[in-house]
């Protein structure tokens, strides 16, 4: 009897942990103060997804001064890099340091991003099968790091929800550029990545189900694929993306100032562990971002 009690009073406090655990992320956008344009585009976006944002004011690389550059940009990034890829290098960095002092995983966007009708869906969906957990993952268990293997292959005993409670995960990304094609469909993807990419072995992580909801269902048209989470063989692109506290940490260790293109120097270290939806649900709509487009030149 006793434990029937308790049981009823601490069920609303599961309930509510429960739902904790499945909320959307805290949502933030990179963009330029005097971008007024790609703001209005980009609040009408987010509002129509139903995504709630605050915005992070991106570093402006024509404004930074000498002294600022020789602290927060490497020598030979100050001879090769634009001042727009330095300011969007160090305002991805600007969103590490939030994630990490916040404890929590923050969703990313850059301002020249648009989403799949059911974004939000797919969000939760997906964050549901991840744990911000950092203890130690059982290579023999869960996925075998050094031969790709798919993690049914090492479940054993336990059960799948037991199994998600111990998967890591630095980087989940919802848009991308470059290999991310889990079918291996590449196409013309494959040359910058075998100049410039560092390869992992793709995988299949998770799968996920969707709500029977009106969003969810218009979007079968776009892609009938079932969704899934999978690791990318080599990705691009930072306009839609969520890091976690852990993922987060380790990009601020390793790229302590602007030396390359953000994505090809963050995505490429080997010890972050990179996931991915697929379909993805988040693509870029300009030839060129403003933050850190090639456009800019120093004056």
């Amino acid at each position: 009897t006793g434990a029937i009690l308790l049981g009823i009073l601490f069920a609303p406090i599961r309930g509510m942990m429960a739902a904790a655990m499945h909320t959307f992320p805290r949502t933030t956008v990179i963009s330029l103060p005097r971008h007024t344009s790609r703001r209005k585009q980009i609040i009408e976006e987010l509002s129509s997804k139903k995504v709630n944002f605050s915005w992070v004011d991106a570093v402006d690389g024509l404004k930074l001064t000498q002294t600022e550059l020789c602290a927060k940009a490497s020598p030979l990034a100050r001879w090769f890099m634009t001042p727009g890829m330095i300011g969007c290098f160090l305002s991805h960095r600007q969103c590490w340091e939030d994630c990490v002092a916040s404890g929590q995983p923050l969703l990313i966007f850059e301002d020249d991003v648009l989403l799949a009708p059911n974004f939000r869906a797919v969000v939760m969906a997906a964050m549901s099968h991840l744990s911000t957990s950092t203890s130690s993952v059982s290579k023999d268990r869960v996925v075998d790091r050094n031969d790709g293997c798919d993690m049914d292959m090492h479940r054993g005993k336990e059960s799948e929800s037991e199994l998600r409670t111990k998967l890591e995960w630095d980087v989940l990304l919802l848009g991308a550029l470059g290999c991310v094609h889990p079918g291996k469909k590449f196409g013309l993807n494959l040359i910058p990545s075998l100049v410039g990419g560092k390869w992992r072995r793709t995988h299949h992580v998770a799968n996920f189900t969707l709500p029977q909801s009106s969003d969810c269902i218009a979007n079968k048209t776009m892609n009938a694929d079932p969704p899934f989470i999978h690791v990318p063989m080599c990705p691009y692109g930072m306009h839609a993306y969520i890091i976690s506290p852990r993922g987060a940490a380790k990009l601020l260790k390793r790229c302590p100032r602007a030396s390359y293109h953000v994505d090809v120097v963050a995505w490429g270290l080997r010890e972050l562990d990179i996931m991915a939806v697929h379909p993805l649900v988040a693509w870029q709509i300009n030839a060129d971002t403003t933050i850190g487009g090639l456009v800019n030149i120093w004056k």
